[in-house]
């Protein structure tokens, strides 16, 4: 007899914002047991690339997937004596890539003399995804706290003043659905007298 095809259960068919190294589950069907199960993915549908065969209802992908791409996955099982249908195949879409760090730009490191309310300035990263808009933090301690976020700007003026001859200290990162990129280095200014 031919096993039936197994059920599949993660990555959940039309899930979004999945690991570009999956943990692909599935459960065996009732009747024939299966010695094994052969894991499919690719963009194609149904997936024709075979990426694992094993013995087990789950398999880890250890070479990463590609980010923000639709994939296609499925599970067939087999017997020494036949091979069962696939699955009717799942689709996922990847996460999309961290963005990289920005680059600050002023005020300059340790400027002094800086008017009360500064405008922060830095440039997009050049590296890895596109940013939804960027963090910033700011404060008077070396690890300053989250200040506020900005969306469709690379800019971000104080509109209340801050402290006559105080040392302050900021830094940005970006981020999209992916997550949050890596801070820039952390900058410090100190305002006028």
């Amino acid at each position: 007899k031919v096993p039936e095809p197994p059920t599949l259960v993660s990555p959940a068919n039309n899930s979004t914002k999945v690991s570009i190294t999956p943990t692909f589950s599935w459960s065996a069907a009732s009747g024939v047991t299966p010695s094994g199960y052969k894991v499919f993915c690719d963009q194609n549908n149904p997936p024709t690339t075979q990426i694992a065969n094993v013995t087990q209802t789950s398999y880890t992908l250890s070479s990463p997937l590609l980010y923000n791409t639709t994939y296609y996955w499925s599970v067939l099982a087999y017997t020494s004596a036949a091979e069962g249908e696939k699955a009717t195949a799942y689709n996922f879409t990847t996460i999309m890539e961290l963005p990289g760090t920005p680059t600050l730009i002023s005020p300059e490191n340790n400027a002094d003399g800086v008017n009360l309310k500064p405008t922060l300035t830095w440039n997009a990263p050049t590296s890895g995804g596109t940013p939804a808009g960027y963090k910033i933090y700011f404060g008077t301690t070396v690890s300053p706290d989250l200040l506020t976020t900005v969306v469709n700007s690379t800019s971000y003026t104080f509109s209340d003043a801050l402290q006559y001859n105080t040392t302050y200290y900021w830094t940005v990162s970006a981020y999209n659905d992916g997550g949050e990129g890596n801070k820039a280095t952390v900058r410090s200014f100190t305002t006028r007298t």
